[in-house]
């Protein structure tokens, strides 16, 4: 897991296994915060789907996204207002599934931002990669 925008307050990877209240928490600093993650996967897939849990300090747009090899570029598969409460999204993958991945690995990441700026804290709880092959 690596951070791409603001800063790692509390939690680390494995914080992100289960739906159990340990957090990973991200500061943002200058209204913006992203992190991602690897997972790695048997190919070819039949089907790849993301769920993931959080929530942050105050109000934000919140994406979930995969990156996609054959564009290297993130793709957004929720873009959806975060709260202070936790939200869960259960999360398919759109298009072509071999898009996702490359040598047998798939990133995902989060990223919440407000075009107001601000500071505040995105706290993930759960991000989880489905797939069968």
């Amino acid at each position: 897991m690596r951070v791409l925008t603001g800063l790692p307050v509390s939690g680390n990877a494995s914080s992100l296994g289960a739906d159990d209240g340990s957090y990973y928490v991200i500061s943002a600093p200058n209204g913006g915060a992203q992190w991602a993650a690897t997972f790695s996967v048997s190919s070819p897939l039949t089907s790849l789907s993301l769920t993931y849990t959080g929530h942050a300090s105050t109000s934000c747009t919140q994406n979930v996204n995969l990156w996609n090899w054959y564009y290297s570029a993130w793709i957004s598969i929720s873009n959806t207002e975060a709260g202070t409460a936790d939200s869960t999204l259960a999360l398919p993958a759109p298009g072509l599934l071999s898009d996702y991945v490359f040598l047998g690995e798939v990133r995902a990441s989060v990223q919440c931002f407000r075009t107001s700026g601000g500071s505040f804290d995105l706290s993930s709880d759960l991000l989880k990669l489905t797939y069968s092959s």
